[in-house]
């Protein structure tokens, strides 16, 4: 699934701390014999030496074929990456014109008090103040889109 191949490239990328772009062999194998449970170490070597052939270093494909992705291509990580992107800022505009109940385009403090209402949070001003004073970063006492995806990203 997507999901999963993109939690292999995060893996990948903390794996690779040098930012090569590339694994050493040694620290992976060293790696998944101390992280998975159902890797006996005569098997992960031969599942090594059958992905990655004698090379000492491992790329994002051939990773990616030990994790069981067969045939992806960066390109293609980098697709489905950019598709999550836009549906999360789908999800942000949309959560923002929710918020935006005047259409003003940016959200002001009775917007948020009466939407956290709507949600069920029960706050008072003062929690209310507090995390609008954290979006606010202007101090304009209005939230734009930009700080709003400041602050669901932060």
């Amino acid at each position: 699934t997507k999901h999963r191949l993109l939690r292999a490239k995060r893996m990948f990328a903390l794996l690779d701390v040098d930012k090569a772009g590339f694994l050493d062999c040694q620290k992976l194998t060293n790696f998944l014999q101390h992280n998975t449970i159902n890797f006996l170490p005569e098997r992960l070597s031969t599942i090594m030496d059958v992905v990655v052939g004698s090379g000492k270093d491992i790329s994002m494909e051939k990773f990616l074929l030990l994790m069981g992705f067969e045939g992806v291509q960066e390109a293609d990580l980098e697709s489905i990456e950019l598709q999550e992107r836009r549906a999360r800022l789908q999800e942000a505009v949309t959560t923002f014109h929710t918020f935006d109940e005047d259409g003003s385009g940016t959200i002001d403090t009775s917007e948020l008090t009466g939407i956290m209402k709507t949600m069920g949070q029960k706050m008072t001003q003062e929690e209310v103040e507090h995390m609008f004073s954290l979006a606010d970063k202007h101090g304009t006492g209005e939230i734009d889109f930009e700080n709003f995806c400041e602050c669901l990203l932060a």
